[in-house]
């Protein structure tokens, strides 16, 4: 499983969990186990037990978890990447 190579490869300090949200805890909390930071998207967990999971598997394993808000539909985020797309300054942007 590619999953398992992921989480023993000591090349790698940071995992990205682009899963379903129901299962970013349990995904979090097994990369945290194997040394790795976190990247997980919003909703990152459901229910507060979730969340003090997570937090006590952080603290426990030495290893945070940084959660990512979208932010494309913030109406000031939104008119910066129009503005820089018709302003071709920069080449095309997919996300902000």
């Amino acid at each position: 499983m590619i999953y398992t190579y992921i989480l023993l490869d000591p090349n790698l300090d940071v995992v990205d969990i682009c899963l379903p949200s129901h299962v970013h805890r349990s995904h979090a909390v097994d990369a945290l186990k194997h040394g790795k930071h976190v990247f997980s998207e919003t909703p990152v967990c459901f229910d507060l037990e979730d969340a003090l999971l997570m937090k006590q598997a952080e603290q426990q394993y030495g290893k945070k978890v940084l959660v990512n808000k979208r932010s494309i539909s913030n109406p000031p985020i939104h008119t910066k990447k129009v503005w820089i797309t018709h302003l071709n300054v920069l080449a095309d942007i997919r996300n902000v």
